[in-house]
């Protein structure tokens, strides 16, 4: 088994092709391959909605999730890892994040997943605004 995971972080405005990104992690080594995705709800702080514009600070996210990265192969011996996260408007039932972990196992490739949202909504300047309105 190598010991560099491939890693492969993006930030756009286009939606994410999660097909794609899954497709991206799958070898051979990679026993466990775990798919998180985060959707726009109907529903935001109580009123209802079409759509979430989502802001970044340029650089510094990247930065951020590059770092997370690493941490999560480190922390859990990571084959593979993709995130891509959208900014501008996402339309309800459109994802706005999208992680894929690959390791040996599945153990480390849940941890992996669930470490990188928990920390991504933590640490990483990517932020929501509802649309202006009612």
């Amino acid at each position: 088994m190598s010991t560099e995971a491939l890693v492969h972080i993006r930030i756009q405005v286009e939606p994410i092709d999660v097909a794609a990104e899954y497709a991206a992690v799958a070898s051979p080594e990679s026993g466990g391959r775990c798919l998180f995705t985060g959707c726009v709800r109907p529903e935001e702080n109580g009123r209802r909605i079409t759509h979430l514009q989502y802001e970044h600070y340029p650089g510094m996210a990247e930065r951020e999730l590059g770092r997370l990265a690493e941490e999560a192969c480190r922390l859990w011996g990571l084959t593979a890892l993709r995130l891509v996260h959208r900014v501008g408007p996402v339309a309800v039932g459109e994802e706005s994040v999208v992680i894929v972990t690959a390791a040996g196992h599945r153990e480390p490739a849940l941890a992996a997943a669930r470490f990188m949202i928990e920390e991504l909504k933590r640490r990483v300047p990517i932020w929501k605004e509802p649309p202006a309105g009612r």
